[in-house]
């Protein structure tokens, strides 16, 4: 087995000329969603992916099963009060890795409406998180149109296509929320951010502030950068890290999926190892628990299974203000 490297803090994001920060306008404020202005190309990406050995192919596995939870019950649950439900564990033999998952939505202590959504394809080594927003008819409606348009993605034996194709099943997503938005007179909008596996490699995809991130080596590293107006904020050095949580615009977005007319989906690729996690998270997981909390579950030696109820648990146990959903992913060398 190849030894990871260690991982050495969180991605310095300010480095990277597409994530620099620019002015939003602010929109649509009762919801709390500000629109890009400007364009991000991913050409460097895609010629990234089509000179690397991301091109090869690889075999159609012969049976997809998607994995999807339904809304949970729209009473709340009990302050501090978790539920003993342990979410069923999949695994899929790949060309290098096995794959080992688990996920779970909760509707948490407060909300009566489980606005988020996760999805679990892991023969096809793609997972998913999305947290709608709107309300009744709109936000859940929203996540589970992604869910809904991921699981219809075509399989493609090329990796890249693959990617493709997914890119274009959110934007078709974002279109079908546009039209609905319109005719609801309100935005049906989603966050969401995609795991794609292949070979040794992971793809992560997102827009919004519902976030990847990756265990190794016992050291927790945020894969994606929120799109947020407190990222924004403190992408300037406007504000602390510390300031950022207690912020009174911290619930403000700046891009999701049935927001704004055109929508640009965030990339990055990275090299697995033997005994990497990875996690995807709405916001209500994040913003019960600390970076550290987070960690201290995900390396307690769990099960990706075990993982996911801990963390759902926690947030639980913190009185789990908004909805939570977790879905972890670990990979282990084939031997």
């Amino acid at each position: 087995m190849r030894p990871a490297p260690a991982l050495h803090g969180p991605l310095d994001w300010n480095s990277d000329p597409a994530g620099s920060a620019f002015p939003f306008p602010a929109l649509f404020a009762p919801l709390g969603i500000i629109f890009a202005q400007g364009t991000i190309i991913f050409v460097a990406l895609r010629r990234k992916m089509r000179e690397s050995n991301l091109l090869q192919g690889y075999p159609c596995p012969i049976n997809h099963r998607a994995h999807t939870m339904d809304n949970e019950s729209t009473q709340p649950i009990a302050f501090g009060v978790a539920p003993d439900l342990k979410p069923a564990e999949h695994r899929s033999l790949g060309s290098h890795f096995e794959w080992i998952s688990a996920s779970s939505t909760r509707v948490g202590c407060v909300r009566t409406l489980n606005e988020d959504a996760c999805l679990e394809l892991i023969d096809r080594q793609l997972w998913a998180v999305a947290d709608g927003m709107g309300g009744h008819k709109a936000g859940d409606v929203a996540s589970r149109s992604i869910v809904d348009a991921l699981t219809a993605v075509p399989w493609e034996t090329n990796f890249a296509q693959f990617v493709d194709s997914v890119e274009q099943q959110i934007l078709s997503a974002h279109q079908y929320l546009l039209t609905l938005g319109r005719s609801l007179g309100q935005i049906a909008g989603s966050t969401v951010v995609v795991l794609l596996g292949h070979a040794r490699n992971a793809l992560v995809m997102w827009a919004g502030d519902s976030r990847a991130y990756l265990l190794r080596q016992g050291a927790l590293q945020q894969l994606t950068r929120d799109h947020s107006y407190v990222e924004e904020l403190l992408a300037r050095g406007e504000i602390s890290a510390a300031d950022a949580h207690s912020h009174p615009e911290a619930n403000v977005i700046t891009r999701a999926v049935g927001a704004g007319q055109e929508l640009y989906l965030d990339m990055d690729i990275l090299e697995l190892y033997h005994g990497d996690m990875l996690l995807l998270c709405s916001d209500g997981v994040y913003k019960e628990l600390t970076e550290q909390q987070i960690n201290a579950i995900m390396r307690h030696g769990y099960s990706p299974s075990g993982i996911v109820q801990e963390l759902i648990n926690a947030c639980i146990e913190h009185g789990a203000r908004d909805n939570v959903s977790a879905v972890v992913v670990k990979v282990v060398e084939r031997v």
